[in-house]
């Protein structure tokens, strides 16, 4: 693949269900393709041969400008709060991620939320003046079997963090070292309030609590939101 085409999964509108944006309705454009390997992970993101715009199918792969085009036409976009980029990993297809989010942008002057792994700390921070919102995972090994607080802290380092939020997904075997872990990270990294997520919407309330606690005697503001699309049985 180059960079001036991609693979997209699905393009849908629907209501945001996870993180600071929770409520917003939002247009999903689902990148195919993910390099991280993540264990739990509850997303199709395999490429097809091709995609549908409402009734319309595009052929994968599609241009840049292409899938600007047939999404502006599809969709009136003054009524989504933002385009939803996420994956999979979009940040894998990044010159056609980039060019896309100039097209569409150039077109409509729609806002941009990009959700992505954090893994990918240089190429995220090549789009920070043309990404509106990023909403960044921070993965630890209970989870999801992969680690990438650093990769995170570098991110925060140099990002504007208003524009940015950090969501934690914790199972039930989350250690308090890990917790520790996450607490240097989020106080080196200046960071003021996280979005925690349940692994598979299960609550774990002994350790949620005893988490809440730690972050907010610390001086972080947390937040727990569950995926409530699923609870609404939207995608």
């Amino acid at each position: 693949m180059n960079n001036s085409s991609g693979y997209i999964k699905e393009i849908f509108p629907s209501i945001q269900g996870e993180g600071k944006y929770v409520g917003a309705k939002q247009l999903f454009v689902r990148f195919a393709g993910c390099s991280i390997n993540c264990l739990n992970c509850d997303t199709d993101y395999s490429a097809e041969d091709f995609f549908i715009i409402k009734d319309k199918k595009i052929q994968n792969p599609v241009s840049p400008v292409d899938l600007a085009g047939n999404i502006t036409e599809a969709f009136g976009l003054n009524s989504f709060h933002s385009i939803s980029i996420t994956g999979g990993e979009p940040l894998d297809q990044f010159g056609f991620l980039k060019d896309f989010i100039k097209s569409v942008k150039r077109i409509s002057g729609i806002r941009i939320f990009l959700e992505t792994s954090g893994f990918y700390s240089d190429k995220l921070l090549a789009l920070q003046d043309i990404v509106d919102i990023f909403s960044i995972d921070l993965k630890i090994n209970s989870s999801f079997g992969v680690n990438n607080l650093q990769s995170v802290q570098k991110i925060l380092r140099s990002i504007d963090t208003s524009k940015t939020y950090v969501k934690l997904i914790i199972s039930k075997n989350i250690t308090e070292i890990e917790m520790s872990a996450a607490l240097k990270f989020l106080m080196d990294s200046k960071i003021k309030e996280i979005y925690l997520q349940p692994l598979n919407n299960i609550s774990y309330n002994n350790k949620l609590e005893y988490i809440i606690d730690l972050l907010q005697d610390n001086g972080v503001n947390a937040y727990f939101i569950p995926q409530t699309h699923k609870f609404m049985e939207i995608r």
